[in-house]
């Protein structure tokens, strides 16, 4: 009798952990949503000679695909010449010879980056080329 009250304080002792563990994981778990952070988008400046500069960082949800590249080229210490929807100019170099071209996930954006939404996990990439 005595190994059958063990075997069951056990079992409860073991269910008890495993339910205190889940309620603290719980209350650990962090929750970006809770903060804003819903939505993450990445922008890569690829100046053409093989260097390369990636940003990535939260994003609300109404930020514009100028809006992210502004961000990253801002917090990259980069200067950005704009006309109109288009990028003339990412640091010194400017649109001569070749010019600067934006794609979101591999395929050339199209349309207004001031205008166009950035959507969750965008992969935003700037190239002189």
């Amino acid at each position: 009798m005595y190994f059958y009250f063990a075997v069951l304080a056990g079992v409860f002792a073991i269910l008890w952990i495993g339910y205190m563990h889940n309620q603290l994981s719980l209350e650990l778990t962090f929750d970006p949503s809770a903060y804003g952070i819903v939505r993450s988008a990445a922008v890569q400046f690829d100046f053409g000679n093989g260097t390369k500069r990636r940003f990535m960082g939260a994003i609300a949800d109404d930020t514009t695909v100028a809006e992210v590249i502004t961000a990253a080229a801002r917090a990259g210490g980069l200067s950005l010449v704009w006309q109109g929807g288009d990028i003339t100019a990412v640091g010194n170099m400017r649109n001569a010879r070749k010019e600067w071209r934006v794609y979101r996930n591999d395929l050339p954006l199209i349309g207004d980056a001031r205008l166009l939404p950035v959507f969750v996990r965008d992969q935003i990439e700037l190239k002189y080329e």
